[in-house]
């Protein structure tokens, strides 16, 4: 299996985001955030990124329902789940195929 970066969009514009992970020469995005919004910076919340990310030649895949954290129990518990495992794997496959970066 191929390395999986990490990225954090932070206060970075969409721009310079997409700057950095073409730098890194990433293929493809796994967005863990259990709810893939942001009210300081909208063109982080799902739809806008998806669509900023393909016309960059960059693919999005939203993981954040398996993989994404505030979870009743904890999360600890939920890393026990098939839901987990399922996300794990998905991940792994999307890492075998492009150079993926998780936000």
């Amino acid at each position: 299996m191929r390395s999986i970066y990490t990225v954090g969009h932070s206060t970075r514009s969409a721009e310079d985001l997409i700057a950095l992970l073409q730098e890194s020469s990433v293929e493809a995005v796994a967005d863990v955030r259990r709810w893939p919004v942001s009210s300081r910076s909208p063109h982080f919340t799902r739809a806008p990124l998806e669509t900023a990310l393909a016309r960059a030649g960059i693919a999005y895949r939203y993981l954040g329902a398996a993989l994404g954290g505030y979870r009743e129990g904890g999360y600890a518990a939920h890393l026990e789940t098939a839901e987990f495992a399922g996300g794990v794997a998905t991940l792994e496959e999307l890492a075998s195929r492009h150079r993926v970066a998780v936000l």
